[in-house]
């Protein structure tokens, strides 16, 4: 396979296993913490009731102040942006499949990256880029031998780039795909699977949790593949500031 220029790093330290959107403090306590239902220490209800907020990669808050897994519907939207056409897609199924699926509307080669956004290890977070230009089939294989591990847990984001067409899909921590500048056989793909167009709103406040019996999972994954870490600065380039 055809490797990719080396690229410096620079990695930032996080702190927490839990990301928690748009909580604001509870009144009535002096603790400055959010209100916010506990983590329940990696035990994972078979129901999604809220009790345990890692089970879900993207959580929203119902009428009774308890998290759930938030459902999105299967839509797009296009925005014009300086930089160019923005299209973003949510469905009601799994965004990791859907985002998988639609790399089949882009020439290879693709580069892959890896943000991590919160790790679950000693390993600081911070975006790797893969060293080989992949073939479809090569990364689609790779994607599913690790596909329970980057479709169920929010400590990430994904991006593919292919390299003939200059246009990037990421799968973002929101479950949100969006794909810059957008491309035709793209849009064509999700409106022949009835995908309609319409604003698509995050929901707030929200959460994005990461289960802790993925963190062995995340070791291999980045342990087994040759990876060039990146910093900040060359993350946004190579995402278009996404």
């Amino acid at each position: 396979m055809e490797r990719i220029p080396q690229i410096s790093s620079d990695a930032q330290e996080y702190t927490g296993r839990i990301i928690r959107i748009g909580m604001q403090p509870d009144a009535s306590s002096n603790d400055s913490s959010p209100n916010f239902p506990e983590s329940g220490a990696g035990q994972l209800p078979a129901e999604e009731t809220g009790d345990n907020v890692s089970q879900f990669k993207m959580g929203a808050f119902n009428e009774h102040g308890t998290v759930q897994k938030h459902r999105f519907e299967n839509v797009y939207s296009i925005e014009e942006t300086e930089g160019g056409t923005i299209l973003e897609a949510t469905t009601d199924g799994e965004a990791f499949d859907l985002w998988v699926s639609l790399l089949e509307n882009l020439p290879e080669p693709f580069v892959l990256l890896y943000d991590l956004v919160s790790s679950g290890s000693e390993r600081p977070p911070s975006a790797y880029v893969h060293e080989d230009l992949m073939a479809t089939e090569d990364l689609k294989a790779l994607l599913k031998d690790h596909a329970e591990f980057l479709r169920q847990d929010g400590r990430h984001r994904l991006a593919i780039h292919s390299t003939p067409a200059a246009t990037t899909l990421l799968v973002d921590e929101h479950d949100v795909i969006k794909v810059f500048p957008s491309h035709p056989r793209v849009r064509k793909a999700l409106d022949d699977l009835g995908y309609r167009q319409s604003l698509i709103e995050i929901p707030f406040p929200h959460s994005h949790g990461q289960d802790p019996r993925f963190d062995a999972e995340e070791d291999r994954w980045l342990s087994s593949h040759p990876w060039v870490e990146l910093d900040g600065e060359e993350l946004d380039q190579m995402l278009g500031g996404s």
